[in-house]
């Protein structure tokens, strides 16, 4: 059995590090996460996308010119015999005709909106979703350092809880060889074997759960950097779980209300769907333009006659031409000044002044919730960190004592006052008092920078600060 525990473990340290990065602290890791994280690649991609909106918004308020040019170059047949205009018969003197014809020209427009009064709302709602944007990247910040403290401690503490199991199982593993070496000699009964046995058991399947949580949560820091962390930097023994500052609830309340990045983006999205209604509503009112246009035509016509031979008209009256050519020009300026006035789309404008009233309705509603949701997560928030003050204290001497109780009672044990029994339960306490522990310092932690997110005081100042806490 152990060496198949020694098999397993050595395949699981094998995958856990291959392509690993040795990273020093905690900034390198969030540096990394700055470069790779394609949550908060996304979210930049997204927000340079929102700056373009404010731009093609604009767009439609300032004069827009198109340069149009044209060449035209036709040539056409004609085999019958043309008619002379003057008397309306046949022309007797020529066969058929051909004629080409050559022409260039261009034009330059120009279009400018004098009054569109939906425009302007329309130009409120682009600078209000840049607004957002820049909110939103800033939350993905936020998020991002969330998401490297969870994932960082998280592995911590699951690389220190199976420190702990492979004590357990060692000391366990000994016990074990003891147990057997006094069955055999008729000291203990066979149940206080099979108890050390049954323990030794639980203890090897708790590394194996221990290592595979370990993988996990290299696997989750991984997703966010991009790449494999191993020898993590650990917190400082002296390190400081101190209560909120201040100390008071309402204080981080009334912050959160005022500054939460969550908080406001809702508002903006708001803000946002009820200019979309002013918009739309907007476009019920009539819209003056101006356009001009500024154009020149060159063409030129050659027509070209097939004459009979020996035309009757050599002598009187003359031939007709055997080349016809003809040049014109023409330069043209237009422009107009334009109302439009929308008076029946079959309903359309109503239904969509419905449709936008009911999303600023939900807007509204999604404001509402989030004031409340905001409240509710940092009073939970804070009271987490003082309940994780209160855990650690209570776990740091839980563990003293724990220890203390296994030595004494595997002292107790040696001169046959206590059972196996009792070893077993002295070292459970001991393992539970150190995981319970690692995880409450964990949890501290989280809720110490959800609460400063919560109120949109977190910034990587306070990343800086915690990664000098670390040894």
């Amino acid at each position: 059995m152990k060496l198949k525990y020694s098999y397993l473990f050595c395949i699981i340290m094998a995958v856990s590090t291959f392509n690993t990065v040795f990273a020093e602290d905690l900034i390198e890791i969030y540096q990394l996460a700055l470069e790779n994280d394609s949550i908060l690649n996304s979210a930049t991609s997204r927000n340079l996308a929102n700056q373009e909106k404010e731009t093609q918004v604009k767009s439609l308020l300032i004069p827009s010119f198109t340069l149009n040019a044209s060449l035209l170059d036709l040539e056409s047949f004609d085999p019958n015999r043309p008619r002379n205009y003057a008397t309306g018969s046949l022309d007797p003197d020529i066969i058929s005709s051909e004629t080409v014809t050559t022409s260039n020209g261009w034009a330059i427009i120009t279009n400018q909106v004098l009054f569109d009064w939906s425009k302007i709302h329309q130009l409120r709602q682009a600078e209000k979703i840049v607004a957002l944007g820049d909110l939103s990247l800033s939350i993905a910040y936020q998020d991002l350092i969330l998401r490297v403290i969870d994932t960082y401690f998280s592995l911590i503490t699951a690389e220190q809880n199976l420190i702990f199991f492979e004590s357990r199982l060692a000391r366990t593993s000994e016990q074990l060889d003891q147990a057997k070496k006094r069955f055999d000699l008729g000291a203990i009964p066979i149940t206080d074997l099979q108890a050390i046995q049954s323990q030794y058991d639980l203890a090897l399947s708790t590394i194996i759960s221990a290592q595979r949580l370990v993988v996990t949560n290299e696997d989750r820091l991984a997703e966010i950097i991009g790449t494999r962390i191993g020898n993590l930097s650990l917190l400082n023994d002296d390190f400081n779980f101190s209560l909120p500052e201040p100390n008071d609830i309402n204080h981080w309340i009334e912050q959160g209300l005022s500054s939460s990045l969550e908080l406001n983006a809702s508002i903006l999205q708001s803000e946002i769907a009820y200019d979309s209604y002013l918009a739309i509503k907007a476009s019920r009112l009539p819209t003056l333009n101006f356009s001009a246009a500024l154009s020149n035509t060159d063409s030129t016509v050659t027509r070209t006659n097939e004459l009979m031979n020996n035309p009757p008209c050599l002598d009187s009256p003359p031939c007709p031409s055997l080349y016809l050519d003809s040049t014109s020009s023409a330069e043209d300026l237009r422009y107009s000044i334009n109302l439009s006035l929308p008076i029946f789309s079959g309903g359309l404008l109503s239904s969509r002044l419905r449709q936008s009233s009911f999303e600023y309705d939900a807007a509204n509603h999604d404001v509402t919730r989030q004031y409340r949701a905001l409240e509710r997560s940092i009073r939970d928030a804070f009271l987490g960190v003082q309940l994780g003050v209160s855990q650690i204290n209570a776990y740091t001497q839980a563990v003293r004592s724990s220890e203390t109780s296994l030595g004494s009672t595997e002292r107790a044990y040696e001169l046959g006052s206590r059972t196996t029994s009792d070893i077993l339960i002295a070292q459970e306490n001991l393992i539970n008092a150190q995981v319970n522990l690692e995880n409450v310092k964990k949890e501290y932690l989280k809720n110490t920078f959800n609460l400063k997110a919560l109120t949109g005081a977190l910034n990587a100042d306070d990343l800086v600060a915690l990664n000098n806490e670390l040894n």
